[in-house]
């Protein structure tokens, strides 16, 4: 469905992100964060779903910098996390494949 008000309030929530307070508190399927945690995971899905796409159709990501080093902050975190962060620096920069099925997800 898309009416006349689903515009109207599509284009209102950059400006609803921006006056909402960092700690404001988000609820998910995984639990309650605050705004200012939750917002860079969203980039990470859109980042990593435009990679997907791009991967699918052959061509390449032109992924904005912003986003990939927000994506790249929030996948580390999550390595650092979960106690796997060595494995994936040392792919990174390229000494070490990863360890078969690794994922930080």
């Amino acid at each position: 469905r898309n009416t006349r008000e689903d515009r109207f309030h599509h284009h209102r929530v950059p400006e609803r992100v921006r006056a909402t307070p960092a700690t404001a508190l988000v609820r998910t399927p995984f639990g309650t964060m605050t705004l200012q945690g939750y917002l860079p995971t969203r980039t990470l899905e859109l980042t990593v779903h435009t990679c997907d796409l791009a991967a699918t159709l052959g061509v390449s990501a032109d992924v904005p910098h912003d986003a990939v080093a927000e994506t790249f902050a929030v996948i580390g975190g999550l390595a650092a996390a979960q106690g796997t962060a060595s494995a994936a620096l040392l792919a990174l920069t390229g000494r070490l494949p990863l360890p078969a099925g690794y994922s930080v997800l």
